[in-house]
């Protein structure tokens, strides 16, 4: 395993290369998958590069509606959705806890990340995009990543981050408006 620490700005990020294509926070403890997830639900690119298959874009909600977030916008993320609701998004980190059996890299808690989890990854420090540790996450794109963070103001919004920049922004999450990358974690 590799580890190394990185200042970026008030924080010293810390992660371990688990050789497992997951890595290790050691400042938070939870693990991420080394790779964005592919197209293939519960897939993530694979290789040392992360080069290897096709990057996925999720849809938050399958309809134009919120029910996919439970109705409220006090919930993150979570199944089950009202109204025979899907989410490709939750999906996409979900079935990483059965495919393959035993789970993605033996773990069976994989899930989409809050805002602040995955903003705790951004390396503000870095200068142009992506803003984040390529030795640990490479190939990040610089484009929006969801979060599994709804709008306080409204369910109709979630948070995404753009790596290119590091800024943390809000989109529909009605089906069309945006399809975003994900990078599960697991704790």
């Amino acid at each position: 395993s590799t580890s190394t620490n990185t200042s970026t700005g008030n924080t010293i990020q810390s992660f371990t290369d688990n050789g497992n294509n997951t890595i290790k926070d050691n400042n938070t403890g939870l693990t991420w998958m080394k790779c964005t997830m592919s197209n293939v639900s519960g897939v993530p690119r694979s290789g040392s590069d992360c080069l290897g298959g096709t990057a996925g874009q999720y849809q938050y909600c399958s309809t134009n509606t919120n029910d996919c977030n439970g109705g409220t916008s006090a919930q993150l993320l979570q199944s089950p959705f009202l109204n025979g609701q899907t989410s490709s998004l939750w999906n996409a980190c979900n079935d990483a806890n059965s495919i393959p059996s035993g789970g993605f890299a033996g773990r069976t808690n994989w899930r989409v990340p809050t805002r602040d989890e995955l903003v705790s990854i951004v390396d503000y420090d870095r200068i142009g995009g992506p803003i984040i540790n390529i030795t640990f996450f490479p190939n990040t794109f610089s484009s929006g990543y969801w979060t599994s963070s709804s709008v306080s103001t409204g369910a109709t919004n979630a948070w995404y981050l753009r790596f290119g920049d590091g800024e943390v922004d809000t989109k529909s999450k009605s089906v069309g408006t945006i399809n975003a990358y994900v990078r599960c974690v697991s704790r």
